[in-house]
């Protein structure tokens, strides 16, 4: 869940809880409820409805597993489906291709650099134990000694100046965060997108604590190893393996998470395989280009050919072996979930082991007599298996055909199946995981990326490194084409769905991308040069070109003076290069020429000019003389819309509609995404481009140098200093992909969601409005690996209009944002290339950004069906303590000028030591906790409750402290004295368990209600209204005995939960004065009887699948029935 949202929700269920779920009124009597669960039907149709990231265009497809309840903590475990699009390289997850098993949580990792924790022998160490990275703004920073050794220590591999990044995703809680370092010298983990998770690292485990002081352990760890191989100049990599054994321990890659456990010591376990079993990747390829475009320095200007060669060509290859982790089984307070897994073969293991990986075979819910009580079976294929055929990891994807849930019964002993989860996937095929046809993100194009031959300067072939083009389209690199291509990105995805139900959703994908009505793009105009005599480039000395309209035209000239006429008599500088040129674009009807010329004797000279020109006839000359050896090279170009419609697709895919149908293909309801602004034009947005070359140096000395090698220019005679300019061209792209529209590199500005009836008519719309902002480098030529200046308010709402099936607008939502607590945390890389010497602009500093983002404002409006205003509702929220992060006030206002306020106050808005429960509070990071609400109407007093906390003792399962209510009170005055304690008692919290369940409560001066809790002190067996804990308790222990040997599900005094109503019965007649009502439970399925105060009974039957059937009274009288019909 986003947590701007989480954090709203949360207030708005806490004021829930203080006045619904405690039933409080501050002016009745009423004391709070504790209510058993209630038997709820099954429903049947609830899955049908596939909920859309409308911003990502994103489907969020998932299959319910389970929920496991243990006291406050809910786990829904669920499959869930990646609709983003299937990548050439992806392996298939332990439950099929696409496909996720969501059952607990983990924080992974990205090294970047070194292991952010690590320490090495030799003093290296990583990014948390080194010191701060300098504030080299100026070259008098750099030049600094101090900062100089820092440098030089970081380039040689001692250590780490870039901080990991850390990806946690657990019980609806996500996001990104690394460490921050302090001026103090403290570690402090920070979330990207703050919030009020507390991330705590000690020796290689998490200890995570949330606002409501929930505690979330993981230290299992993911082990990953990295082999490869880097080699130059030659023509393919060698194929690399890891292996058989190793003693490198190889980098945490992963932390899965071990246990769960609140404040009042609910706890979930997590049990994991313990293996030596590892799992390989393909082996990975990358390819980089170097090319010489400049030289400088060095004796006489001589190039350094074998320091410095015109080519440099390199090859990698990499493999990861990991030992994987596999969750076993989930243990709570009734009962456990197992995981069973099964052999699979579409994952190599290391070279020369023959053991199978596990796919995930089944799913077992258990009860606390160790009774299975609903299986689920995945049924699995393989793309692109051929019966018979070879077992070739390279080509199979596992994939996941069937989810069946099934019900033991016990009167054949056999299981009873509903009808299964059935999934169809597109039936096209995907390429080898190692196939080098991928667009820039991964994705298949369909694009024959083997064998391309350079024709000029025999480099080598490439395979992944894209092609470049010029303004006309001609190929002056070539290489891979790496576009993505609209028919083959969604091979392999998801096409539909058949629910239990019978119900069919028909999933209708389609690539991102953008409707162009003419791109501009920049053409060429002219372009002509004149060589060096002797030359065999070919010469265009002239052209000339037509402008059709007015226009700006860019004019670029390069001119090199290679220092020497003919005959190599004449040295540089008795050259007057201005006098042996022409270099000049003219008007052919005549006008002012404009001319290029060096204003001094020089080596090389660049330039560039924006002129604008009228329509007309225009030619370009390049000209040098005869006799001189000198290279002139000179452009136009201009920009223009082209004039056809064309279609840009864009990496991953997007749903297009959601066709629902009955069993027998009948249309039942169709839902359509548009994803065009109001101008009728893509909003779609590409967060990041791609970028595949850079400019590098190598630096050095003449082999006669005696001197270290001054910066180029240094008159020192004995210094052979040379300077390479290198451009490189890569198969990584040397910008980061976009990740700010939460992980998808496309987000859209605006998104239209339109309803049909199964007659095709419309039933409305929906149109959704987001913020929605490209990301951009850093600095200001790209450099590899620098994170992007990234919107962490992409993807926030601003704007939902909702229309009537007449197209009429009937109902109006905006929001606003506001950002605060802005961080940033400082990194930095250094960019050498084969020597030592570091110069200030190889040190690239650059900031990673963490904000925290708010919802201040929501505006609702409403309209008749005729469009006509009615009411305006106006809601601003103030975040007025930056340390909590919580709601503090809030004003809503109407259009008829009414105004309530509601205040809430927090731990952390008293001062520390003002009150020792706050602080245990603030210690236990319970910092959601509200301790005083009060409101107002039109600045008129209505209410105001403060909650006296007390530190109860330690909970059952932790040294935590228990802090719980002790005391609810309200406000004598009505507010008109706020200086003095004028707050009186009204609800007594007297008594808890050591797992904080409520044993006895009573109004102020009012009569005492007692708890007995029961099932493992899950569920409340009784309620005695009118008397005291202390009464009943010598009954407790025996009552709490019979619930947890209650196996069975019987009438009356039958069995063994018959024997817990016979001593729940003498409780009541132990107590005539007393009104007690008594429950009895199946753990994990629900309710089987109540029995009131008068003593009459009620009883809960559930079908094989656990379903509530009958309710039936004492006599066995059917009160009510369920019936179950899988139609829609």
């Amino acid at each position: 869940m986003n947590v701007l949202k989480k954090n709203l929700v949360m207030v708005r269920k806490s004021i829930l809880l203080l006045f619904c779920v405690w039933g409080l009124n501050i002016y009745s009597q009423e004391l709070p409820e504790i209510i058993p669960p209630s038997p709820n039907a099954a429903s049947l149709g609830q899955y049908a409805d596939i909920p859309v990231s409308n911003y990502t265009g994103l489907a969020n497809i998932s299959i319910p597993i389970y929920t496991i309840k243990s006291g406050e903590i809910e786990l829904p475990i669920t499959l869930s489906y990646h609709s983003s699009g299937i990548k050439v390289a992806q392996e298939a997850s332990w439950v099929g291709l696409g496909w996720a098993l969501n059952a607990g949580g983990m924080i992974s990792r990205q090294v970047r650099g070194k292991d952010d924790f690590g320490v090495e022998t030799g003093g290296g160490s990583g990014f948390i134990t080194y010191p701060d990275i300098p504030n080299s703004e100026t070259i008098n920073d750099f030049l600094d000694e101090e900062n100089l050794f820092y440098y030089r220590n970081t380039y040689a591999g001692n250590h780490d100046t870039e901080p990991d990044f850390f990806y946690y995703n657990f019980l609806g809680y996500s996001g990104k965060f690394i460490y921050e370092k302090r001026s103090t010298g403290s570690l402090n983990p920070i979330s990207i997108l703050q919030n009020n998770l507390k991330f705590v690292h000690v020796e290689n485990h998490w200890e995570v604590t949330d606002g409501n002081g929930w505690k979330f352990y993981l230290g299992t760890r993911e082990i990953t190893q990295n082999f490869g191989s880097e080699r130059s100049g030659i023509t393919s990599p060698e194929y690399v393996y890891g292996p058989t054994d190793t003693s490198d321990e190889g980098v945490t890659t992963a932390w899965y998470l071990d246990k769960i456990i609140t404040p009042k010591g609910d706890e979930i376990n997590f049990v994991y395989t313990s293996s030596s079993r590892r799992s390989c990747s393909q082996v990975s390829f990358s390819e980089s280009f170097y090319k010489r475009i400049n030289f400088e320095g060095g004796l006489n200007g001589v190039i350094v050919s074998d320091l410095a060669p015109e080519n440099i060509n390199s090859f990698s290859a990499s493999m990861q072996q990991t030992k994987e982790v596999y969750l076993q089984s989930i243990i709570f307070n009734n009962g456990q979930v197992n995981f069973l897994t099964s052999n699979r073969k579409d994952i190599r293991p290391p070279r020369s082991q023959s053991y199978k990986l596990p796919k995930l075979g089944s799913i077992e819910i258990i009860n606390p007599h160790d009774k299975v009580i609903k299986k689920i079976d995945l049924s699995y294929s393989y793309f692109q298996d051929v019966p018979g055929g070879s077992e070739n990891t390279n080509k199979l994807r596992l994939r996941l055909d069937q989810v069946n849930e099934k019900f033991w019964n016990p009167t054949n002993q056999l299981y009873i199946s509903k009808p299964p989860y059935k999934l169809e996937y597109d039936s096209g095929n995907l390429p080898e995981k190692t196939s080098f046809s991928v667009d820039h993100w991964g994705y298949y194009n369909g694009k024959s990326n083997h064998n391309i031959p350079h024709p000029g300067y025999r480099i080598p072939i490439r395979k992944l490194t894209p092609q470049v083009l010029d303004t006309d389209g001609e190929v002056v690199f070539p290489g891979a084409n790496r576009e993505s291509s609209f028919e083959h990105m969604g091979v392999g995805m998801l096409k539909s769905i058949q629910y239990p139900t019978g119900a069919t959703a028909h999933l209708n994908f389609e690539p991102n991308h953008i409707e162009l009505d003419g791109m501009i793009v920049e053409k060429t105009l002219a372009f002509v040069t004149d060589y060096p005599l002797g030359s065999a480039t070919v010469i265009q000395k002239e052209k000339t070109f037509v402008l059709e309209e007015p226009s700006r035209v860019k004019l670029s000239f390069s001119f090199v003076n290679h220092s020497y006429g003919v005959n190599g008599e004449e040295n540089i500088n008795n050259i007057s290069v201005f006098d042996h040129m022409i270099a000049r674009l003219e008007q052919v009807s005549g006008g002012v020429p404009i001319n290029f010329k060096p204003d001094q004797n020089i080596q090389s000279y660049h330039d560039i000019k924006f002129v604008d020109l009228p329509a007309g006839t225009y030619k370009l000359t390049a000209l040098t003389p005869s006799d001189r050896y000198f290279e002139i090279q000179m452009g136009a170009t201009h920009k223009v819309r082209e004039e056809h419609t064309s279609i840009y697709t864009l990496p991953g895919m997007r749903i297009q509609s959601i066709d629902l149908k009955d069993e027998s293909e009948t249309m039942l309801k169709r839902t359509k995404y548009e994803y065009t602004n109001d101008s009728g034009r893509s909003s779609a947005k590409l967060l990041s481009g791609s970028s595949y070359d850079y400019k590098t140096f190598l630096r050095g000395e003449g082999e006669n140098a005696t001197n270290w090698c001054l910066p180029i220019g240094t008159d020192d005679p004995e210094s052979y200093c040379w300077q390479a300019t290198y451009d490189v061209k890569t198969s990584n792209s040397v910008l980061p992909l976009a990740t700010s529209a939460s992980g998808s590199p496309v987000g859209y500005s605006q998104v239209t969601i339109k309803q049909e009836n199964e007659r095709g008519e419309s039933l409305g719309k929906s149109i959704y409005y987001y913020k929605n902002f490209g990301e951009h480098p850093q600095l200001d030529s790209f450099y590899p690996n620098i994170p992007n200046y990234v919107f962490l308010d992409n993807g926030q709402l601003i704007k939902e209009e909702h229309y009537n099936r007449a197209n009429t607008l009937v109902h109006l939502k905006e929001y606003g944002y506001k950002k605060a607590a802005l961080k940033n945390i400082r990194g930095l890389k250094i960019y050498k290339f084969q020597n030592t010497q570091i110069e200030n602009r190889d040190v690239k500093p650059y900031n990673i950004r963490s904000e925290w983002w708010h919802m201040d404002k929501e505006i609702e409006t409403t309209f008749d069906i005729h469009g006509n205003h009615i009411i305006t509702d106006t809601i601003t929220y103030s975040y007025e303590n930056q340390n909590h992060k919580n709601i503090t006030k809030t004003i809503r206002k109407n259009s008829k000028s009414k105004e309530l306020v509601s205040l809430n106050k927090y731990a952390l808005d008293y001062s520390q030591g003002s009150n020792i429960v706050y602080d245990k509070l603030v210690e236990q990071h319970m910092l959601n906790t509200i301790i005083e609400q009060e409101t107002r109407s039109n600045n008129q007093f209505i209410s105001k409750q403060h909650t006296v906390y007390k530190d109860w003792g330690n909970n059952v399962s932790e040294n935590n402290k228990l802090i719980l209510p002790e005391f609810i009170q309200t406000d004598k005055s009505r507010g008109n004295n706020s200086s003095v304690n004028t707050f009186e008692d009204r609800i007594i919290f007297n008594k808890y368990d050591s797992s904080g369940n409520l044993l006895e409560v009573s109004m102020a001066d009012g009569t005492h209600t007692s708890y007995i809790w029961g099932y493992n002190n899950e569920y409340p067996i009784a309620k005695i209204e009118n008397a005291r804990y202390a009464q009943v308790s010598n009954y407790v222990e025996n009552l709490k005995t019979k619930s947890n040997i209650d196996n069975d599900r019987t009438v009356g005094s039958i069995g063994n939960e018959g024997i817990l109503r016979r001593d729940l019965q003498a409780l009541r007649v132990a107590f005539p004065n007393a009104m007690i009502t008594t429950y009895t439970y199946d753990p994990l399925i629900g309710i089987t009887s109540i029995t009131d105060p008068k003593g009459y009974s009620t009883y809960y039957e559930y079908d094989i699948f656990n379903r509530l059937q009958y309710i039936k009274d004492a006599d066995g009288n059917l009160v009510s029935e369920n019936k179950y019909n899988y139609k829609n």
